[in-house]
């Protein structure tokens, strides 16, 4: 890495201090180490919302037959988790690494983003990743139905929940929050920056001069609360953290 003094290429940062260079993209220092990603902040977030799902499942037990169950507890965990993904979809477009993606400044220059857009830019990353429930001894998709048209039924729950506040809606189940957690949880394993941070919460030592590939790693990702795991493909894209 060289040192230059240029404005960091993380998209809204105005910085333009002695900048670290990382592939010819120049880059702050809080922006290499992540922005709000490496921080933990977002994790943190989410920690609480599963903590909360956490405790709803002590009286209604996260069974199959329990899936229809609607509680307004459980559509304040859907709404909860999907403002989260709307707030990590967006700040991940403004990633570094993205500052010469011709579609993913387009969609930057947009006033509106809707799920669609997101589509374009992520769901190559999400469709087939999934998420181990250890309570259900089940694996889950949450972006499985995710397509450039067509948002995930839990997304769709989210939509009608946040345009018509004043109706009971009964799609709002133990269903659609689960799988609107996982989604959330999954975001931070896919998403690198967050990913090097939940790495402190794994039972991997890591001990390294420089990169490790993740990849190599085969001990899965765990949520806080212990609900979900998560292991990196061997397909996906190599992952470093440092």
């Amino acid at each position: 890495m060289s040192l230059k003094s240029k404005t960091c290429e993380w998209n809204g940062c105005e910085v333009s201090e002695v900048l670290r260079e990382i592939e010819n993209i120049s880059v702050c220092k809080f922006h290499e180490d992540g922005g709000i990603f490496g921080t933990g902040d977002l994790f943190e977030q989410y920690a609480i919302i599963e903590e909360d799902f956490v405790n709803i499942i002590k009286y209604i037990p996260l069974e199959k037959e329990n899936f229809d169950i609607y509680s307004p507890r459980l559509s304040d965990i859907l709404i909860r988790c999907c403002v989260s993904i709307e707030i990590f979809f967006r700040e991940w477009l403004n990633h570094y690494s993205f500052s010469k993606n011709e579609k993913i400044r387009e969609l930057r220059d947009k006033r509106r983003l809707t799920i669609n857009d997101f589509y374009i830019a992520f769901s190559d990353s999400l469709k087939d990743s999934n998420v181990y429930i250890r309570q259900l001894n089940s694996d889950l998709y949450p972006f499985k139905e995710w397509t450039e048209n067509s948002a995930p039924k839990w997304w769709d729950s989210y939509n009608k929940i946040k345009h018509n506040k004043t109706e009971k809606h009964n799609n709002a189940n133990l269903e659609s929050a689960l799988n609107a957690l996982a989604g959330l949880f999954l975001l931070h394993c896919e998403q690198i920056d967050s990913l090097r941070y939940l790495y402190k919460y794994s039972s991997t030592s890591l001990i390294t001069i420089q990169w490790v590939r993740l990849k190599y790693i085969k001990s899965p990702l765990e949520s806080k609360r212990y609900l979900f795991l998560y292991k990196i493909r061997q397909t996906s894209p190599a992952h470093h953290i440092r």
